[in-house]
């Protein structure tokens, strides 16, 4: 439990507020940051195996808000979800979600654009998305406000009702946490009393 002083310092501007072990040794670093060693990061670092900075990954560009909750699809991508726009050249594709290769190369087929923070995501055993946050439906009165299921390529799914959820009205207030169990089942945690 004593304190490894022979790894770092990373510098972060911000506080971190997520981490990922991804399959391939190398950790996610989300958080409300803008600077990494003192070169221009936005929200997110990419550590190699042995602990350094990944420069070529993230310095000079990132999000314009905190990356909040990481997550590793059974292909390898990783999901970035928070209360940002990804920054692309001429516009903000990505909206409070995007994707990136297990490498860290951005997915800019997947375009999202959800009405508040995600702040947390969970694939399905069909690939789908599961995404928890503020009231990020496209329909801000549904109360389904709180969670939304989004199809691959990042649109939101017209079907809910198909996954049970016609008698499944959601959380009453913000959800922060999702987590799939070996069994398909997922747990739902956040600031709600309610949930369907």
């Amino acid at each position: 439990g004593s304190l490894d002083t022979t790894v770092g310092p990373w510098d972060v501007s911000g506080p971190v507020h997520t981490l990922l072990l991804a399959a391939d040794g190398q950790i996610w670093v989300g958080g409300d940051f803008s600077f990494v060693k003192g070169k221009r990061s936005g929200g997110l670092m990419l550590l190699a195996a042995d602990l350094s900075v990944r420069e070529d990954r993230f310095i000079g560009v990132g999000s314009d808000g905190p990356v909040i909750a990481l997550e590793q699809m059974e292909d390898g991508s990783i999901i970035a979800a928070g209360s940002f726009g990804w920054k692309r050249e001429g516009s903000l594709g990505h909206t409070q979600l995007a994707r990136f290769s297990a490498d860290g190369v951005r997915d800019d087929g997947f375009l999202v654009v959800l009405s508040s923070e995600a702040r947390a995501v969970v694939e399905l055993e069909d690939g789908k998305l599961l995404v928890g946050g503020g009231r990020i439906g496209s329909d801000t009165e549904s109360p389904n406000g709180f969670l939304a299921i989004l199809n691959e390529d990042g649109s939101q799914d017209s079907l809910i009702s198909g996954f049970g959820w016609d008698a499944f009205p959601g959380a009453n207030a913000p959800v922060t946490l999702l987590r799939r169990l070996s069994d398909g089942s997922i747990l739902v945690g956040g600031r709600f009393d309610r949930l369907g």
